[in-house]
């Protein structure tokens, strides 16, 4: 009788820690204390400046700045990769600090996209084309080295790889094809060897971003000049089906800076039918590319030369604006004196826009979702 009091006091207390702590414990018995998913649960409880400030990817900044602005991600460059190891002791600090830790990206291809490059023994990683001629084999253990090694720094998000096509729907070559970025000319080779080059990362716990939604089609920078594209959507449709079939091995999309002329009179990644197309195919994030750039910058003046030091705070206010209500996740910039601007922004565009806070909270529920899968938060004892 004794032994079956014990048991049942032990079984009852079992079920009571299962439901208050929940979120971190995730036995094999574990009972959940509500059908709410960690994230939606912590969702609830932010502000709204915690809302937004996940919604900013910035140049890799001081944690003071990290903590003011309650920034959700950072992107690293290879000037930042001088001192690995004080890199590595900054991101650790700043993943223990923050509440709901950091994403933390790089964007490394390979061939001229190769931010390691000042290391010996990453100097000379291949390029995508030339990895789209190699084995699968090759191409993971290649890629398993470079995965480990920004691991071990605190890099947990990889804005690549490219699945742009080497040549467009009129045979002409890509800036993707000049530039070797593209692994190759058909889908097939493009699918193997990005399978491969994924599989190195996730493998070590890095997530990946592909890039450059719906398809890079044209030969000219979208960086410093508004890129037109006039491929039929049939073609564009066509160019983006590596993006969905490999939908269930990556964790976001990148939008690109093309104008797609069958699409929207503005760039992809302002153009809500496109956005919404990326959101549909996939559960990831959507992430802008660099709001600062310079095309980008000149969407509000056409015609006009581009002045980056006296550009209007009003103006990249509402390049802030339209990436957001276009239904981009994660809004990036690589200047980060910017990030007040689109804080303030931001706050007030949601503030009596319902609509606008809706679309808020489901980005932030898509960015915590992926932040728990990479294990860079979990959700505290609920």
């Amino acid at each position: 009788m004794m032994m079956s009091h014990r048991f049942a006091l032990f079984f009852f207390l079992g079920l009571f820690l299962a439901g208050v702590f929940g979120c971190a414990w995730r036995g094999e018995h574990s009972v959940p204390a509500s059908s709410e998913s960690p994230a939606e649960k912590a969702l609830s409880s932010l502000t709204i400046e915690q809302k937004i400030g996940q919604l900013i990817m910035v140049y890799y900044s001081p944690l003071d700045f990290l903590e003011k602005y309650q920034i959700g991600s950072v992107i690293v460059f290879s000037s930042m990769l001088k001192k690995p190891r004080q890199l590595s002791d900054e991101i650790k600090r700043a993943q223990e600090v923050l509440p709901l830790g950091l994403l933390v990206a790089l964007d490394q291809e390979g061939g001229n996209v190769n931010r390691l490059r000042r290391f010996r023994r990453f100097k000379h990683l291949p390029s995508a084309k030339k990895m789209g001629r190699s084995s699968q084999t090759a191409i993971l253990k290649t890629n398993t080295q470079v995965a480990l090694f920004l691991k071990r720094i605190g890099v947990n998000l990889n804005l690549a790889p490219v699945l742009d096509p080497e040549f467009n729907a009129h045979g002409e070559k890509t800036l993707m094809g000049i530039r070797r970025r593209s692994f190759g000319e058909d889908e097939n080779t493009i699918i193997a060897a990005a399978t491969a080059f994924i599989q190195a990362f996730q493998d070590q716990g890095v997530g990946c971003v592909v890039k450059h939604f719906p398809g890079y089609d044209v030969s000219e920078n979208s960086d410093h000049e508004l890129a037109r594209s006039d491929s039929l959507k049939s073609d564009v449709f066509a160019q983006a089906r590596p993006f969905f079939l490999m939908r269930e091995k990556v964790n976001g999309i990148m939008m690109n800076s093309i104008q797609y002329s069958y699409f929207c009179d503005g760039p992809a990644v302002f153009c809500r039918d496109l956005v919404k197309w990326a959101h549909q195919k996939m559960d990831g994030v959507v992430i802008t590319d660099d709001l600062w750039g310079k095309a980008i910058r000149g969407i509000l003046f056409p015609g006009q030369k581009i002045d980056q030091v006296n550009y209007p705070d009003s103006a990249f206010m509402e390049i802030t604006r339209r990436a957001f209500d276009a239904g981009n996740d994660i809004l990036m910039i690589t200047y980060a004196d910017k990030v007040p601007l689109m804080i303030k922004a931001l706050k007030a565009h949601v503030r009596n826009n319902p609509s606008a806070r809706q679309r808020l909270n489901e980005s932030v529920l898509r960015i915590l979702t992926l932040k728990q899968k990479l294990g860079v938060w979990s959700c505290p004892a609920m």
